[in-house]
């Protein structure tokens, strides 16, 4: 009878989870209806918002976060623009101007300049009574819509003002893995290190700005999380939502690919196809620099660790190079340890004599140095492995209060 009993329960929970996660997946853009849409609540209607978005802002059949929030009966003061500008189409690193949107004429203001990220003008805090928060971030900590986030806070801490997030999920899966970022490089001031967390966090928008709020900021600000419904770790997501994230990483393929080929795009003489039609899925080299056969044990050693490639050879326009090598094609990103595929890349070449050249950003993105030292020969293997798999375990056991979503991410220990 007890058995019985017992599998009948389970079958229960069974039906409970299947129907919990047959609700139709909404963006927390697509449920904002329910908490901020409503347009006889007076108080919702006199707050003015200033908006933090850019061409990542939209619903999941393309509608913009701007258009959508101001039939909600919402009042946008203003816009906020992360690098790459309003419209995604600024080219990395250059200033992001002020404008305005050109059907509603509302003011762009930019958040980005010189390089990195700038303060919000004073002027627009007393305009404002808080801020919305909408874009879809690449799921790695040195990729800066997630620094704008954070900058943002501080700002929003230190003026007391409301800090709304409308939650997106995580491309990359639920995987946190790589290095945190070190006190010596934190200490640097970089827009690209801005946060201490992995590499690759695993984390959703709104769970990143209440670890945020909850672990870094000194002053915690008042944080509302528009949560997404019908949204579990396994959730199948919308491709479009990796479209054109940024001028360099222009579908899924190339935000699969940035998970590691972000990092040894910064380690010459390797290119990953930037400034072509295939950025961050392509690993190549100047075409007399390693054999057929060489390629075609790196192209072996990938597909062990689920990544399936092809042969390519390509004339860069910029370079005006002819590299050749390996396309990459990545099916399942959460199956993907990203961070020992870049490891196992580096020593794959290292062994064949390939001489590695690091640029002045590679420690900042890693956020230590650590790793470079690994594929220089100053540490060991096991030395790195038990420094990161330390600081990983520590980083879950603290950041698990502010997951929001079930399953929880999963640590990726180094091996």
């Amino acid at each position: 009878m007890r058995h019985i009993c017992l599998r009948f329960v389970y079958f229960c929970l069974v039906i409970i989870t299947h129907s919990l996660h047959s609700e139709p997946f909404k963006l927390g853009l697509e449920t904002i209806a329910h908490e901020y849409g409503k347009k006889n609540n007076p108080n919702h209607r006199a707050t003015r918002f200033a908006l933090i978005t850019n061409h990542t802002g939209k619903d999941q059949q393309g509608r913009r976060t701007l258009d959508l929030l101001l039939n909600h009966s919402l009042q946008i003061t203003c816009i906020l623009a992360p690098e790459h500008g309003f419209a995604g189409n600024v080219p990395a690193g250059q200033t992001v101007t002020t404008e305005c949107d050109a059907k509603t004429g509302i003011p762009i203001f930019s958040l980005y300049k010189h390089g990195t990220g700038k303060t919000v003008d004073k002027d627009i805090y007393e305009a404002i009574d808080a801020f919305i928060f909408d874009m879809q971030e690449a799921g790695m900590r040195h990729y800066t819509y997630l620094s704008t986030l954070l900058y943002t806070m501080y700002a929003a801490a230190e003026h007391d003002k409301l800090f709304v997030v409308l939650d997106r999920p995580n491309i990359l899966g639920n995987r946190i893995e790589g290095p945190l970022l070190s006190m010596d490089v934190a200490e640097k001031k970089s827009f690209i290190a801005a946060a201490h967390i992995p590499l690759r966090h695993g984390m959703t928008i709104g769970e990143l700005a209440t670890y945020f709020n909850n672990h870094v900021l000194e002053k915690p600000l008042r944080l509302e999380i528009i949560k997404m419904h019908g949204y579990h770790r396994q959730t199948t997501l919308p491709s479009t939502l990796a479209y054109n994230l940024s001028p360099n990483i222009i579908n899924k393929q190339s935000c699969y690919g940035y998970s590691f080929l972000g990092l040894l795009g910064e380690v010459r003489p390797f290119d990953v196809g930037l400034g072509t039609s295939h950025p961050f899925s392509t690993i190549g080299l100047p075409q007399d620099m390693l054999t057929t056969a060489a390629w075609q044990q790196l192209q072996t050693q990938l597909h062990k660790a689920g990544i399936r490639t092809t042969f390519c050879a390509y004339e860069h326009p910029r370079k005006k190079t002819t590299y050749r090598g390996l396309h990459l094609h990545i099916a399942a990103i959460e199956q993907i340890h990203a961070f020992e595929a870049l490891l196992s890349v580096f020593d794959f070449f290292k062994k064949r004599g390939i001489e590695y050249i690091f640029s002045a950003d590679f420690d900042k993105a890693m956020g230590t140095d650590l790793v470079r030292n690994y594929v220089q020969g100053t540490i060991s293997r096991s030395t790195l492995a038990a420094t990161l798999n330390k600081a990983l375990k520590q980083f879950w056991m603290q950041a698990r209060s502010s997951f929001l979503y079930e399953p929880w991410p999963l640590i990726t220990m180094m091996r």
